[in-house]
């Protein structure tokens, strides 16, 4: 029997996870044999802030001992112990952007089944190094969805659940057409102008240099020196 873990709140103030498996739980009550959920940051979460001392998805393959890195490693164990056929790592934007999974470059053919089968067209493929120290750069059979907190309602739950129902089913297409998006670099702050982040747009290349991803995003412009990923190639192609 598949078993799927879903992931929720690595950052405290992102609820896609909370909202997906009390929809689970109130509409779709068999899929919990299949599912179990997992509250990643619970101080976090409880006090809705994106973190209490460190970024918890940047804190795995780490030596730090903040409250999310311990966190983190708890997640690596029971992830390790409980052998899931597949980790969804779920994450909420402020940014208002379509919807859109982030992989590693290289991934799973596990990974890659559940790529197939959701509708979700846009991937973006991390080659940026920021990856090793996410969840999904140290669980090879893990994917995070990412979805604007504007767009989450009641079809955008349904439209995972199905997915989720198709993966456990094993119905996966021959292929599916995606667009991929290959990240190798961090959109620095100090780099370009207000104007010029002004003009920037989600998966739209800008001045011939690269597609900025997560640009309106506000946890980004409050906590970190980037701005969002930068994309330097996009392929159209069959998966």
């Amino acid at each position: 029997m598949k078993k799927i873990l879903l992931v929720g709140s690595q950052h405290g103030d992102e609820r896609l996870g909370d909202k997906l498996i009390r929809r689970i739980k109130l509409y779709h009550p068999s899929l919990m044999v299949h599912v179990d959920f997992y509250l990643a940051n619970p101080k976090a979460h409880r006090l809705n802030k994106r973190y209490i001392e460190s970024d918890m998805n940047r804190s795995f393959s780490s030596n730090q001992d903040s409250y999310e890195a311990i966190r983190a490693k708890k997640l690596l164990a029971k992830i390790k112990a409980s052998n899931y056929d597949l980790v969804l790592d779920l994450h909420t934007t402020t940014d208002k952007t379509e919807s859109f999974f982030i992989v590693p470059a290289e991934h799973s053919e596990t990974v890659n089944d559940f790529l197939k089968i959701s509708p979700i067209i846009k991937i973006v493929a991390m080659r940026h190094k920021i990856i090793e120290t996410s969840l999904i750069g140290n669980v090879n059979h893990a994917l995070s969805v990412e979805a604007s907190i504007q767009l989450i309602d009641k079809d955008f739950l349904e439209l995972l659940i199905e997915s989720l129902e198709k993966y456990l089913h094993s119905d996966v297409p021959v292929n599916a057409t995606k667009e991929l998006f290959y990240v190798d670099m961090l959109i620095d702050k100090a780099s370009y102008t207000p104007a010029q982040f002004q003009r920037m747009k989600n998966f739209e290349r800008f001045e011939y240099n690269f597609y900025p991803i997560l640009i309106r995003s506000r946890s980004y412009r409050k906590y970190t020196n980037y701005r969002g990923f930068g994309a330097t190639i996009k392929l159209t192609k069959s998966i």
